[in-house]
This record gives structure tokens, sequence and C-alpha cells, in this order.
């Protein structure tokens, strides 16, 4: 049937991209699990080649992290293409099961060896027993990659990205060793200034702080670290000087000098922007949740997991703008989805964030606001075409929409005491502070929300579910497949999910009928300022705070 579109079809075609997605989530997973259960033992300071060998494995995870980066970074757009070449030229995937079988196998087996070579008492650090650990972890860890992609395949691919491969785990190896001598050599001004500014953001937030420069520690509500010399922010800087540095030099061809050049500032301010960040988020989750996950799996983890993310994203800017890269406008095409999914992703990802820290009252939820409201100037130009402008029909579907959400949306009793306790704050706030956070609500339920969700649901995610390039389908082009998975997600992403279901299909139908995403926003506009209108004026706030 036509309407099930060429996403279907060509998931047929090509299991891969599913068999990946499911692949690397089973190995974060599984990374999760070991990295929480298990720690170094204490035992790991003796003498013989097994401890010797325990010794490096608080090394091992941090240096793969940056090898693996640093070949994605420079090689990941060849890699993608050999992969993408070497599994069109098999007519269909092999078996997943026997892969997962070895590999459930093989996990149980390291699992095994990992309690007696972590267990001191047992004394099990041998190198015959460390040994064996460690070639069921490798053993283990490739039948995952030969489950992704066929070994045949893959063995094709390593060859053709060798030389990429090989230059990537170099400047990677370089990376970590300079961040580890910068982490080893040096505090000064720098680590202050980290500390200062930790206790800067959390003296914003309502709670009881501790600071103390001389001792290096700094805490929140009774939970206390200290900032070591590795968190001080000059080995995130060290590496992304070192990655940055090899980035330009590899691809100078293709970047603009010698603006290219700011990029190495550039990421030094955001990596130590980021490790204060990090720094902060530990210290709440401590407080506020659990201090043993805080100081344990967080702390292990968080760092380089900024440091990936802070990677891609000053790659994604060089390619992106011209000020940095020559071929910029040839690289755009590749982020055609930005517009219509990045203002609802950053309002959606902030939002979760500063919600995770918040007990009963968001005070950061403003910054929401912004971070999507800049999305959308940014992307301005790409929105002139959408058809704004005055609709009875989006005004009356709009009417309609609220209607339907009043009874089957109508706020629990949880909600509701979340709705009374967000009031009760703001007025125990001073005025001028109560204003901003509500003038910022009213500008997020009003405009931000209806933009951004119109964007990305009836914008995109409807003409994205019907072909791979969404460009090339006309704005309300109709598919049944396309009207009810969208109308269903959309109202997954709210707490009533047959409300948002029904107002997602309404949205879309009045889309339909002009083929305008403008029509959409406005019926969208129009139900969110009624509820807000109903919510006020009856008093009950749980419809809209």
């Amino acid at each position: 049937m036509s309407s099930l579109g060429p996403a279907l079809r060509a998931g047929r075609e090509s299991p891969f991209p599913r068999r990946w997605l499911f692949l690397g989530a089973l190995a974060v997973a599984e990374g999760i699990a070991l990295t929480s259960a298990f720690d170094l033992p204490s035992g790991a300071d003796g003498g013989s080649f097994g401890h010797s060998l325990l010794r490096l494995t608080p090394f091992v995870l941090p240096a793969c992290i940056a090898i693996a980066t640093a070949m994605a970074l420079f090689g990941g757009f060849e890699l993608q293409r050999q992969v993408a070449a070497a599994v069109a030229r098999m007519r269909r995937a092999p078996a997943l099961w026997p892969y997962l079988a070895a590999h459930a196998f093989t996990l149980a087996g390291f699992v095994f060896l990992t309690s007696l070579v972590f267990d001191a008492e047992l004394g099990r650090a041998g190198a015959a027993w460390v040994l064996g650990w460690l070639a069921t972890g490798l053993v283990n860890f490739g039948l995952l990659a030969a489950a992704a992609v066929p070994p045949a395949a893959l063995r094709a691919v390593l060859w053709r990205t060798a030389g990429v491969a090989g230059s990537g785990s170099l400047v990677g190896l370089l990376a970590w060793q300079a961040g580890r001598l910068t982490d080893s050599a040096l505090w000064g001004a720098l680590g202050q200034s980290t500390l200062a500014c930790v206790h800067a953001v959390l003296r914003v937030l309502p709670g009881e702080t501790a600071f103390d420069a001389a001792r290096r520690t700094v805490g929140y509500d009774g939970f206390t670290v200290e900032i070591g010399t590795g968190c001080s922010g000059w080995e995130g800087i060290g590496l992304i000087l070192v990655f940055l540095g090899a980035y330009l030099w590899y691809f100078r061809a293709s970047l603009r000098f010698p603006g290219a050049f700011l990029l190495l500032p550039l990421g030094a301010g955001v990596i130590w922007t980021a490790n204060v960040a990090r720094i902060v988020a530990l210290i709440l989750l401590g407080a506020r949740f659990s201090p043993e996950v805080a100081v344990t799996a967080f702390h292990a983890r968080a760092g380089w997991l900024f440091f990936c993310a802070v990677s891609w994203a000053l790659v994604v800017v060089a390619r992106r703008f011209r000020f940095f890269s020559r071929d910029a406008a040839g690289a755009a095409g590749s982020y055609a989805a930005a517009p219509w999914l990045l203002p609802l992703l950053l309002v959606m990802g902030v939002g979760m964030t500063t919600g995770a820290f918040a007990l009963g009252f968001d005070a950061f939820e403003p910054l929401a606001v912004v971070v999507g409201a800049a999305a959308l100037w940014f992307y301005r130009d790409r929105y002139a075409g959408l058809g704004w402008g005055w609709s009875w029909t989006a005004i009356g579907a709009g009417v309609l929409v609220f209607l339907l959400w009043l009874p089957l949306a109508a706020p629990d009793a949880e909600s509701a005491a979340r709705a009374e306790r967000t009031w009760t704050t703001l007025a125990d706030l001073p005025a001028l502070g109560a204003v901003a956070w509500l003038l910022a609500k009213v500008v997020g339920t009003l405009l931000l929300a209806p933009l951004a969700e119109e964007l990305a649901f009836r914008g995109y995610l409807l003409r994205r579910l019907q072909a791979k390039s969404f460009e090339s389908v006309p704005v309300g082009s109709f598919t049944v497949f396309s009207f009810l998975v969208s109308s269903l997600l959309f109202g997954l992403l709210h707490e009533s999910w047959l409300a948002g279901f029904l107002a997602g299909a309404v949205y879309a139908l009045v889309l339909y009928r002009r083929g305008r995403v403008g029509d959409a926003v406005l019926a969208h506009l129009v139900t969110n300022g009624l509820l807000v209108l109903y919510a006020v004026a009856e008093n009950d706030l749980g419809y809209w705070l």
C-alpha cells in the first residue's frame, strides 16, 4: 500500500540501522551495568605482573574513548560510506541470534572472571587470570562488532579505512596523554576559577552552600566534594586542543584561515564551561539523589561524555559555518532537519536537565525558553514560506482541541499539587523574579511550544515518515501511515496520550487543508491560550503550571 511510504520499504531492504541501534543500546547498557557493579580492587597495588596489568585498567576506558572519538571525527564520514557500501552489496543480513547467544555466553564468562580478578581477598590477580579476563572482554566486544557488521564486510571496511583509523588512533592517544600531562602538572588560577564558578552557580539555588578555597572543597545541602587537579579543567583543555589542532591540520584544505584558528580558544572555553557544569551536576546529584551514584558512576563517566559531546559540536560548527569552512554550503545539506527538530530538542533537553535537579519548582525553567527561542531566531529565514497568516478554520480547530482537552487531560491530584507548590513558591519569590518566571512561562506556552512542536511533528515528521529525503515531500502530503504515527508520537509526548493523539490528529488535518504549517501553529496557539485562560480563571492551575 502506498501509504506505508518509502520509509518502511527502506527498512525492509536494510535492517542494519535498526540492528545498529539495538546493539549500540545493548553495549551502552552492559557498559553502565559492569562499571557500576565493579570497582578496581585495592589488591591491584601488588607487585606481580597481573597486578601491574590491573593498575592500567583505570586508563583503558578513557584512552579508548579518546581514540574512538578521534577515529569518528577524522574518519567517521569515510567509515560510514564504506560500511554503507559493504552492507549494500549484501542481499540480506545474517541471522542475529547466533552472535547474541555467543555474546551472552562470553559476557557471563567475563562477569565471572571480573568478579574473581577484582576480588582482592581471593588473590586471583595472577597474570593468567588477568590475561584470560582481558581476552574474554575482547572476544565479547568482537562478537558485538560481528553482529553489527558481518565479518566479511567488516574486514573490507577495516582494510579500506586503515589509514584514517590509524591517524585517528594516533591523535586519540596523543590527546589522551596531553590530557593526563596537563591534569597532573597544573592547578593554578584555572583550578581556583573552576572552584569559584561552581560555588557561584550553586549559590543561585535555594539551599545551603559550603566553600573552602584553601582545601578546594565546595558543597551543597550537606554534600561536599573536593575539586581535585583532574577537575580543574586543564585535562579537558589539553584533550580538546590536541583534537582541534589535529583537525585543523588534517582538514586544512577545506577550512578557512585564519578564522579556523578561533576554534582553538573556542574549544578551550567551551570544554572548561562544560567541566563547571559537570561538577555542578555531580554535586546536585549527590545532594538530592544519591551520593554513591554521584561519586562513582557519574564521576567516572560524565567527563568523557561531555568531552565527546563538545568535540562533536565543535566539528559540526566548523563544518556548518562559512567563517570556519570553505565548503559550508555543501555541508549544510547534512543538517536539513535541524531547523525543524532542533528547537524542540533543545527545549526538551534543557527542560529535562534543569527539571532533574528541581524539587517541586524549577527555577531555571525559563532557560529552556531562551534556548528554544534562540534556535528559532537562528533559523528564522527557513520558516519564511510556511504559510503564516489568519485562518478561521485553524482557530476553530484550536477551540475544538481545547474542548477535547478539558475532560481528557484533567489534572490528577499529583499534577494539581505540583501546580499549587509552583504557585506558592512564586508568591515567595521577589516580585521581579516571579514576574520574569511567569512571563517566560507564558511565552513558552503560547509561542514557543506551538512553534517548536508543530515544526517537528507536522513540518518534519509527517514528511519524514513518507520519504527519507523529507524535503522532497510537499508540506501537506497525506498518507494514512504518516498521519496516524505522527499523531500517536505527538500524543506520547504528553501526559494524557489520548488527548495528545487527538490534538495531533486535528492539527494535522488543519495542515492538510491548505498545506500550511502556519495554520497548525495557529490552531495549537489557540488551544494553549485557552488552556492558560481557563486555568487562571477557574483557579485550576494543573492545566498549565
